[in-house]
């Protein structure tokens, strides 16, 4: 009789499971495994074929809203729509005695190459203050913003929008951040032949040249 009721408990609770696993699957629940190491570098700034809704866990569907297809939430009640805004990106383009300072990147996208020392706006910082920021936690170099270069739209279907300050040294002493394996300072001839990102090797040619960046040399590279 005991071993009987143990194979009733144990039948019961793996139905418990099952039917939990497909109430879960049709509610949008997600479960998330992480195994070591799968945070080492950062994850992408953008999640695409979004399929769930963050606020209720409902299904996400094309809706026609404000003139465009977009994704939003088909539960009844739950207002969510995936907007997926353009993110504001910027870059900080030091100036030292002439030379311009380069970072060699250590993660990807473009791991091992240079660029200009930049990334993503933090919630409740100035666009200026997070030039700066940025500029200091990749060279450890303390600078003052004196100028906005250019803004510029997305490139290579990247849904950003790159915000180019203008900066010069006011204090601290070059040290990679934890992104980057090296910091290095370069005139025109001198520069790296493996920079990333077409727009940058753009940005930085009309910086030596003192030239004008117009946007549309830019936004489709």
């Amino acid at each position: 009789m005991e071993m009987l009721n143990m194979h009733t408990i144990c039948g019961a609770l793996l139905m418990a499971v099952v039917l939990l696993a497909l109430f879960a699957r049709h509610s949008g629940w997600q479960i998330f495994t992480q195994k070591r190491g799968e945070w080492e570098t950062p994850p992408p700034a953008h999640f695409r074929n979004a399929k769930w809704c963050p606020v209720c866990r409902g299904k996400l569907r094309i809706a026609h809203l404000c003139g465009r297809p977009r994704l939003a939430c088909t539960r009844r009640g739950c207002r969510y729509v995936h907007w997926d805004s353009p993110k504001p990106v910027v870059l900080c383009l030091v100036e030292i005695a002439g030379r311009i300072v380069l970072v060699r990147r250590a993660i990807e996208p473009a791991i091992g190459e240079w660029c200009i020392p930049g990334g993503f706006i933090e919630a409740g910082e100035t666009a200026e203050h997070a030039a700066a920021r940025e500029c200091f936690e990749e060279t450890g170099l303390i600078v003052e913003i004196v100028g906005l270069i250019g803004a510029y739209a997305p490139c290579h279907d990247v849904n950003e929008i790159i915000l180019v300050y203008k900066a010069v040294v006011t204090g601290g002493s070059i040290v990679p951040g934890d992104e980057e394996s090296e910091v290095g300072v370069f005139n025109q001839a001198e520069l790296p032949a493996d920079i990333a990102f077409d727009q940058h090797r753009k940005i930085i040619a009309h910086c030596f040249d003192q030239t004008v960046i117009k946007p549309a040399e830019l936004d489709c590279c």
